[in-house]
């Protein structure tokens, strides 16, 4: 695997990056869900994705490798996450990007996307929300769903989570391990700002009004997401006018399905 590994200070937090040695300007920039991590797309990094992009994911405050947040009020909502996005694609001097983004990564994607001069988008089990969001439609309001914004989880509820996201026991296990990492205040404050509405913007104009066509992927097995909502969803700006459906993949693609979704992202890459 040919990367590297490095921190960044953003706003008195440390960032884990990492980074593939592809040496071009075109560059993929992955966003993780909430509670997970930049783990979820390791695999990517030994793709062949990283003979042709360079490829960056980090962790968010909280997350993964990253610093636990020194003013977590406000790192761990949706606009702390897109400011730290957007200050992380201004560190590394970013100028020719995708931003691919799974689950909460995908919405912080989306509404990031209006004030970032990406080339693209992509996210994946990521329903996109109007304003006001119709989050009981949206999603599939099951136990593991709440749990995901309830701070203190036991091991075994985490387990449950686990399950829930993916069939694949090796993807349960890092889903699950990465979840018990993370700073419980994470899903707690997340949370709050779902509760509160505090969307910078509404996710499916934003689609439909970008620059370019946006790849919305989601998988055939997703038990978190409502397939209804995305048929219903007045979506006109999809690249290849269709929601590209994940075979054998639940809420996790990226590693359950990770080649599909690999050939996937690099036709996009290739096209728009």
């Amino acid at each position: 695997m040919n990367m590297k590994e490095y921190n960044l200070t953003i706003n008195g937090n440390s960032i884990f990056v990492m980074e593939s040695q592809f040496i071009g300007k075109s560059a993929i920039v992955f966003i993780h869900g909430n509670s997970l991590s930049s783990e979820c797309f390791r695999g990517l990094f030994d793709s062949s994705l990283s003979k042709m992009y360079r490829l960056i994911a980090f962790d968010f405050p909280g997350h993964g490798k990253s610093s636990r947040s020194v003013n977590p009020e406000q790192d761990y909502t949706f606009l702390g996450m897109v400011k730290t996005l957007k200050e992380v694609i201004a560190e590394l001097n970013l100028e020719d990007y995708i931003l691919v983004g799974h689950s909460l990564g995908g919405h912080i994607a989306i509404q990031a996307s209006t004030q970032l001069f990406s080339k693209g988008l992509v996210t994946y089990g990521t329903p996109p929300l109007a304003i006001p969001p119709a989050i009981q439609e949206a999603f599939i309001m099951r136990q593991e769903l709440m749990q995901m914004f309830t701070p203190e989880i036991t091991p075994e509820q985490i387990h449950s989570v686990g399950v829930a996201f993916s069939d694949n026991r090796e993807s349960q296990n890092l889903i699950a391990a990465e979840i018990a990492k993370a700073d419980p205040l994470v899903r707690a404050f997340i949370g709050k700002s779902i509760m509160e509405n505090a969307f910078i913007a509404d996710e499916i104009v934003t689609i439909n009004e970008a620059p370019f066509p946006v790849l919305v992927m989601l998988g055939e097995k997703d038990g978190m997401i409502s397939r209804k909502y995305f048929e219903s969803a007045t979506l006109h700006n999809l690249w290849e006018n269709k929601i590209h459906l994940l075979k054998d993949a639940g809420h996790c693609g990226m590693m359950e399905s990770e080649g599909e979704f690999g050939r996937a992202l690099d036709e996009y890459v290739e096209n728009v």
